[in-house]
């Protein structure tokens, strides 16, 4: 099984859902995660609808055809 197939297999704690941290399910469940630091790169959240068209139009500016699907 893979890890995003067992990550939605495992259920949501509730220190999950209070928290909105979704790494949380892995580590309450014993599994460890790994935290790399990038740089170079401007991290974007997506968590409203708002979030997601910012992400669209984002990609659309891309050029790289290669690192877009």
């Amino acid at each position: 099984m893979g890890a995003l197939e067992r990550f939605v297999s495992l259920p949501q704690s509730p220190l999950e859902k209070r928290e909105k941290l979704e790494q949380l399910r892995f580590l309450e469940n014993g599994v460890p995660i790994r935290v790399v630091r990038v740089e170079g790169y401007e991290a974007h959240g997506v968590d409203t609808p708002e979030d997601l068209e910012t992400i669209r139009e984002l990609l659309a500016e891309h050029t790289c055809k290669s690192c877009v699907r």
